[in-house]
């Protein structure tokens, strides 16, 4: 029990992050739980898991089911056989190497082992602060051998690290998420460096707020050689009026963009979302 207190004070501080996200489908799904526990009413939350379980015992194979993104470089000994893990490339930052090309020989080593392991995907946050900066040999040198690193140097290492992880989602066919909390001009300029510079793999890349994503919409509309999908979310402010707004504007915008996959923030939005999705479908070419 106080361990599952100490989860529902954490949920107020993991807004937008997967794991919240994750905790809040396993409840809806196996408890029938619309909110989210709070420290609140944790006790009477407690007790509708417990008795649940004791009447419906649950596989914990059933709740991890799909993907497991590691927390290191190495993928866990043991997995069930339905998980598949997911290379955080973020870990990357931490590396030891002290040149680009020792740094580009851990990566492509480490993707190498990862599609050994039945691995299917690369995730790569590119947080708030992240401004696209052209690497250069030179400069990644200096970044990687300096002991403490400036936002400068995070964000040169960071578009670094992203051709080179197009380079390696390319050679063992891994699809690449690109997880946008930074601006979509932003985000736009490195997915065009990395285009012209190494070719892209297929990427599928998620914004936090769909209203700033035109730029990255209009990048995803053109014609690549590789598959460019967008995956937006509905934010939770949102009203059915505004929601049926944005998804005929980004219609009218980008035709012939492809959504992967819609999400809501607030659940309560999901039959508006359903609706309007289905209507582009019958009356576009767009893909989702």
């Amino acid at each position: 029990y106080d361990r599952f207190l100490s989860v529902c004070r954490a949920l107020l501080l993991l807004e937008g992050h997967p794991t919240r996200e994750w905790i809040a489908s396993v409840l809806d799904k196996y408890f029938d739980l619309k909110e989210l526990p709070t420290k609140e009413n944790a006790p009477d939350v407690w007790r509708t898991l417990c008795d649940r379980l004791l009447g419906e015992p649950i596989r914990p194979q059933d709740l991890v089911e799909g993907a497991w993104l590691c927390d290191s470089l190495v993928v866990p000994s043991y997995l069930p056989t339905n998980i598949t893990p997911v290379l955080n490339a973020n870990l990357f930052l931490g590396t030891r190497a002290k040149n680009t090309v020792a740094w580009r020989e851990e990566i492509r080593a480490t993707a190498k082992y990862f599609a050994a392991c039945k691995c299917q995907k690369i995730v790569l946050h590119l947080p708030s602060e992240f401004a696209f900066a052209i690497p250069s040999v030179y400069h990644v040198d200096k970044a990687l051998q300096s002991t403490k690193r400036s936002r400068e140097a995070e964000n040169l290492l960071l578009s670094q690290l992203m051709r080179e992880l197009c380079t390696a989602a390319q050679e063992y066919d891994l699809l690449l998420v690109l997880v946008c909390n930074a601006k979509a001009d932003e985000a736009a300029h490195l997915l065009e460096y990395c285009e012209a510079s190494v070719g892209l793999p297929r990427i599928c890349w998620s914004v936090r707020e769909a209203r700033g994503a035109h730029e990255l919409l209009s990048f995803t509309a053109k014609p690549h050689k590789g598959e460019v999908f967008a995956a937006l979310q509905y934010e939770n402010v949102m009203t059915e009026h505004e929601l049926a707004t944005a998804i005929e504007s980004w219609q009218v915008r980008y035709p012939i963009g492809r959504l992967c996959f819609v999400t809501a923030c607030d659940l309560r939005q999901t039959p508006y979302a359903q609706a309007h999705i289905r209507g582009m479908l019958q009356k576009t070419e767009t893909k989702i």
